[in-house]
């Protein structure tokens, strides 16, 4: 159990209780309930900027001003209040000589999340709050606040399986597959009872990139060999198609990343007792996320999504020396 009290918030109380049955050393079932509980940060409650953004081939100044400023509580903004959580997971463990499996299911509730609102145009309010994002800067196109009340519901499985294989003339192999397979949903959303009901505080936007903007499922196979002063490591990673929603409610500014299949490899040897070489690449056969349409690359900046979970540099290729003594 853990207790805190903090000056602005009051005080909070989170636990965790975990259990673990050993049916025998080859098999054991475990679980864990637990709270959480964070903070806003000092960025969140009090930071304040103006950035530049293109749509539609225009510029536009977003301003990101904190809940407490007047701006923001005309908007609707209330003061930021700590995001809190449930965790729950259940698994089993199973390990027969050189080969182990863990399976592991979990469910996460976050309760008043803090996110960004939408860019609030300043051409859809009414003339008192476009006067008031005059009042700061005449240039404003729209502001933007950090706000709670998103709640999500997180379900997914981890799986980790290894098998060890020493051998007595082609060395030792190590096999590992990681896999991760999970969904968010977004059950709440933040209203504002002082915007436009045409205006969204929390629309489409951001409810797709809390669902979508990140795999749902990640798959990590690898091998990794070493006889004598030699070693050498695979590596294959895949991921599933990630969403980086448009501002278009018909879906058609969405780009998607695709499912992908990264692969690594490196080569090593031990050049003395004390230095090391590693020749290697990263992203060997330079995979990349989809392509951004012509349509909707009119500016010709953005080539590729920059929600793509393995970026969009491609192939990197290194050797590296390493001294240990």
């Amino acid at each position: 159990m853990r207790w805190e009290d903090y000056s602005d918030f009051g005080s909070v109380a989170t636990g965790k209780l975990s259990t673990r049955y050993e049916f025998s050393p080859a098999f054991a079932l475990r679980g864990t309930i637990s709270s959480g509980f964070r903070a806003p940060s000092l960025q969140q409650q009090y930071f304040t900027y103006t950035s530049s953004t293109v749509t539609g081939g225009q510029v536009l100044q977003i301003l990101t001003t904190p809940s407490t400023s007047p701006v923001a509580k005309a908007l609707g903004a209330r003061d930021l209040q700590p995001e809190k959580s449930v965790n729950y997971s259940a698994g089993a463990v199973f390990r027969l000589g050189g080969f182990d499996l863990t399976v592991d299911a979990y469910r996460i509730e976050v309760d008043d999340q803090i996110a960004l609102s939408e860019n609030i145009a300043k051409s859809a309010l009414p003339a008192s709050l476009q006067a008031l994002l005059n009042s700061v800067n005449l240039d404003l196109s729209g502001a933007r606040f950090f706000l709670n009340g998103v709640d999500t519901v997180t379900k997914g499985v981890d799986v980790v399986g290894r098998y060890r294989l020493p051998t007595d003339s082609v060395g030792d192999f190590d096999f590992t597959v990681a896999a991760n397979f999970n969904d968010t949903k977004v059950v709440a959303v933040p209203t504002s009872g002082t915007l436009p009901s045409t205006v969204a505080l929390f629309g489409r936007n951001r409810i797709l990139t809390l669902e979508e903007g990140s795999p749902s499922e990640k798959v990590v196979g690898s091998a990794d060999w070493s006889l004598g002063r030699w070693g050498a490591t695979f590596r294959a990673t895949y991921y599933g198609d990630v969403n980086q929603p448009g501002t278009a409610i018909t879906g058609a500014g969405d780009l998607h990343t695709g499912d992908k299949t990264v692969i690594d490899l490196e080569g090593r040897v031990k050049l003395t007792s004390y230095a090391n070489l590693s020749i290697g690449a990263d992203n060997l056969f330079d995979e990349y996320p989809e392509y951004v349409p012509d349509t909707l690359n009119s500016n010709g900046l953005i080539g590729f999504p920059f929600y793509s979970p393995f970026g969009f540099n491609g192939r990197y290729l290194y050797a590296r020396v390493s001294l240990n003594w």
